[in-house]
């Protein structure tokens, strides 16, 4: 008996008694959906003449030979009328010829054949072929293809199999909650936000919808960011629920959750901002909301890190080890009053070289470049380019610090077509 077998190998195969009663042929089989590695619990039979389907227990199998199967003694008893639990996976309708996401390597692949492990204690699922290679198997082309290819270029077309733990379905029968979604979720997760949003503008309606449903809220948060095209962006947000919705609103850089509610219906950028939980979010997303389009104050965003002229440089560095997951990026710290006023800014760098006991007013820069918010985001750029800034800060006409605005957002901002090349 074979360690690995393919399913289309096994589809087909002759099924006999122990004593040679030729029993029917394999049509297909079902597994049980498990986290990782399904085990094949059933082979479901067609009785000889067109005769109803049968289910025989993996149990029942005494050998697997190539289109050949051979029972234990007695096994021709365990056949049962076929039946389909809808927990369980069935072989052939649900994963072949199913769309799938390649977590590992990022990218949309279709399933051609199905690798088995088959030991003493089980069968089971342990990759999907993906090449061309399972195409051929499954036309019975592959020793004449392997003749052609070694005559021409003295080599085979090469499996290409990818590991069922690094795979996600993509809609049809073979729904992520068969595959236990809190294991598709952290594949998922561990994908770059920008291979996500590239995987979800290739997919069909209903297969990005399905894919995006099935995010957690960061990682979904994290991939509507770099999505471009805004429809796409308030279609993906429609395809939840509204308290799903506001959470991953809340997950979103402040600047790009505000880009993506002014392009929906006034209603419905109410409803999302009062579903959110956390209030002070959401009443920073409706001041960022007042400012003109084209302005500072549209792009800036609230999220930055500030502390008093009086704290020490360890206390600061204590403040960005708590911070640094709530802050997208940290390059300046930037010193204000009680009253939220701009007083200093201090580097990381300077931060980091300074004594632990120092004080900050003693090292900051008092003499701050800062933007207004109601000035042009092309002056901002002008700003941010004339002095080698990542980031500056943003102030109202009595200098108490609104926000900042990267680099990156007055450039997008200012040429969009230059951001997207």
């Amino acid at each position: 008996m074979d360690i690995f077998v393919y399913f289309t190998d096994i589809i087909g195969s002759r099924v006999y008694s122990q004593k040679g009663r030729y029993l029917g042929k394999v049509k297909d089989l079902i597994a049980r959906s498990e986290v990782l590695y399904p085990l094949v619990l059933r082979f479901v039979i067609r009785s000889p003449r067109f005769g109803p389907l049968l289910d025989l227990p993996w149990e029942a199998v005494k050998s697997l030979g190539k289109k050949k199967i051979r029972l234990v003694r007695g096994g021709e008893k365990k056949l049962v009328p076929h039946y389909q639990d809808p927990e369980e996976l069935v072989l052939r309708l649900d994963i072949l010829d199913m769309q799938i996401l390649d977590t590992d390597g990022a990218k949309v692949v279709r399933v051609n054949d199905i690798h088995l492990l088959n030991t003493d204690k089980g069968m089971r699922i342990v990759h999907v072929d993906v090449g061309f290679r399972g195409i051929l198997r499954r036309l019975g082309y592959t020793r004449p293809a392997d003749a052609l290819t070694e005559w021409l270029f003295s080599a085979k077309f090469k499996e290409q199999l990818i590991g069922w733990k690094y795979i996600v379905p993509l809609g049809g029968h073979f729904s992520p909650l068969k595959l236990k979604l809190s294991l598709a979720q952290r594949r998922l997760a561990e994908l770059h936000p920008a291979d996500l949003a590239d995987i979800m503008e290739e997919l069909a309606v209903h297969e990005r919808q399905a894919l995006f449903s099935s995010l957690d809220v960061e990682t979904a948060g994290e991939a509507l960011e770099e999505i471009d095209d805004p429809k796409l962006q308030t279609e993906l947000l429609g395809a939840v629920d509204e308290e799903v919705a506001s959470d991953i609103l809340e997950e979103m850089e402040p600047d790009e959750a505000v880009d993506l509610l002014i392009d929906l219906p006034e209603e419905v950028t109410e409803e999302l901002v009062d579903a959110m939980e956390d209030k002070k979010r959401a009443g920073e997303l409706r001041r960022l909301m007042t400012h003109d389009e084209g302005s500072v104050g549209s792009i800036m965003t609230t999220e930055y890190l500030t502390i008093t002229p009086q704290a020490t440089v360890r206390q600061v560095l204590n403040l960005i080890r708590k911070s640094v997951k709530d802050v997208e990026d940290i390059y300046y710290i930037y010193a204000v009053t009680k009253e939220g006023e701009l007083r200093g800014v201090v580097s990381i760098k300077e931060l980091v070289t300074a004594k632990g006991t120092d004080i900050i007013r003693k090292i900051m820069h008092k003499k701050v470049i800062s933007v207004k918010d109601d000035d042009p985001v092309k002056f901002a750029s002008e700003i941010l380019s004339k002095y080698n800034f990542i980031m500056v800060p943003v102030v109202d006409e009595d200098e108490h610090l609104l926000g900042v605005i990267y680099w990156k957002d007055a450039v997008e901002a200012v040429l969009p077509k230059f951001a997207e090349d």
